[in-house]
């Protein structure tokens, strides 16, 4: 009598987290019906039961559609559901292609849910455990299974890192999809499915390599993605109190801050990545200057070491703003090359299971070539000096995609920095046609108690008052004409 082995379907699954069992010649894609399609289909019925015999081939006049299109819904609605399915989840709105590889065929009972007969499959040419694959009526050796079974067993290492155990061959099937893709028509086995898509460039991830059964099963796409904010840092300004926004105001030449997070959710997927890379893109406007990296720091929303942040040294990570010529208008990167190994050097295995933020506070400063609002007709957002961050980020676990860099990038954030030109009347005894009052001297100051003077001089670009920078020598406001008029082109926060 022939020895039969008998494995529990979930644990010969191991660790990995999803596995296709289909055979490639057997297996078809299709795509669950969205409603746009839903309404297609149903559409192009009532013509196929209006034509003669109900032939959609006697349809005389398909209008917007197609005998094609109508013929593709129909095989998508009512594919054959003989066999085994398994439903990708959440693929998202951005197509993905995925590449599906037999790994190994064989009886499967659903209601102990074990698999006995295990043979080889049709998408390798080689296991490390087992030279022969080549006999279709041999079964995998018992060493083979019980190695793949065992207890702490890594079931990504059969196709990942530097020594995969297994070979794939070219024989497999190749699948794309959005939102839930559904394969009909499987037999029983473990298959292996790759994730091919090129997402270079794109806000989305590559799944890691996904190894499950046959079932029928549900399984949820196996990526996940950063998120980037830019913030700007605003003193109070009367009854608004000093923190954190996405719009400031602030006076020419006077010193501020930018704020960049980059936020890595917390997923179980993310510990698939060996090593992951973040890379903050900044981009300041003209009237903008970057002065100086005041800190970058790594945290977690739980515990990393011992609850403190690490403080990231120079040397942690490469920027390319400090040994810029030209400050102003500056577009510059901060980038670090393995958020993973820094996160969890020292702590428990966190990364993945923490959310973790990437902090980068920077200096910077108005310059001469900020746009100045006028404080009257408020914050005009054609005035203004935007300013933006985008973040490209590792997204590909095994980097199997075709894409060259393997890398995602965020769509962009922006905040705003105002500055504000104060048309000012100085009026002797009262303000009434005929008082302006000229050659009238002013001093700015910071404060109601006249403590802190602002240093002005004359812009003969913009034709206003500004405080001076390093370097100019502050001149006295006047009042310009027989008007009495002066213009002042700082901040409106100034008392």
């Amino acid at each position: 009598m022939k020895k039969t082995r008998r494995y529990t379907a979930i644990i010969a699954a191991m660790t990995l987290s999803l596995t296709m069992a289909v055979p490639a010649s057997m297996m078809t894609a299709f795509v669950e019906l969205n409603a746009d399609d839903a309404a297609k289909l149903a559409a192009m019925q009532t013509l196929v039961d209006a034509a003669e015999n109900k032939n959609p081939a006697n349809v005389s006049d398909w209008g917007k559609y197609s005998l094609a299109e109508y013929n593709s819904l129909v095989a998508m609605n009512t594919a054959s559901a003989s066999g085994t399915t398994l439903k990708i989840k959440s693929v998202g709105s951005v197509p993905h292609t995925f590449e599906v590889y037999q790994i190994m065929t064989g009886t499967y009972d659903s209601t102990e849910n074990t698999f006995s007969e295990l043979k080889w499959g049709n998408g390798l040419t080689a296991y490390t455990g087992d030279a022969d694959l080549t006999d279709d009526s041999k079964l995998v050796p018992d060493s083979v299974l019980n190695a793949l079974t065992g207890n702490g067993f890594d079931a990504r290492t059969l196709i990942t890192g530097n020594s995969p155990t297994i070979t794939l061959s070219s024989n497999k099937t190749t699948v794309t999809g959005t939102g839930n893709v559904t394969i009909y028509g499987l037999t029983p086995g473990y298959y292996i499915v790759k994730d091919v898509t090129n997402l270079d460039g794109k806000d989305d991830a590559n799944s890691a390599w996904i190894i499950d059964i046959a079932g029928p099963q549900e399984v949820n796409i196996k990526n996940e993605t950063p998120s980037v904010d830019k913030q700007v840092y605003d003193d109070a300004d009367g009854s608004v109190g000093a923190g954190w926004s996405e719009a400031a105001d602030h006076a020419i030449n006077e010193g501020f801050q930018f704020k960049l997070t980059a936020t890595i959710p917390a997923n179980d997927f993310l510990k698939d990545y060996s090593t992951y890379a973040l890379t903050f893109t900044d981009t300041m406007s003209a009237g903008v200057t970057f002065d100086s990296i005041e800190s970058v720091v790594i945290s977690s929303n739980n515990t990393l070491k011992d609850g403190s942040v690490i403080t990231l040294e120079t040397n942690d990570y490469t920027e390319s703003a400090t040994e810029a010529a030209n400050k102003a208008g500056l577009s510059w990167t901060l980038g670090i090359a393995d958020v993973k190994s820094i996160v969890n050097s020292g702590n428990a295995d966190i990364f993945g299971s923490e959310e973790i933020t990437v902090e980068v506070i920077y200096n910077a400063h108005l310059n001469e070539n900020a746009i100045c609002s006028n404080a009257s007709s408020g914050s005009d957002g054609a005035a203004t000096n935007n300013n933006k961050v985008k973040l490209t980020y590792s997204n590909n676990p095994d980097a199997t995609g075709t894409g060259t860099n393997n890398t995602g990038e965020t769509p962009e954030d922006y905040v705003w920095v105002f500055a504000y030109k104060v048309e000012n009347t100085k009026y002797k005894i009262s303000a009434t046609d005929g008082n302006e009052l000229a050659d009238a001297t002013f001093k700015l100051y910071t404060d109601t108690s006249h403590n802190n003077e602002v240093e002005l001089i004359f812009d003969e670009n913009k034709n206003v008052y500004r405080p001076i920078k390093s370097g100019e020598t502050a001149t006295v406001m006047t009042s310009a004409d027989s008007k009495g008029i002066f213009i002042l082109g700082a901040t409106a926060k100034y008392p």
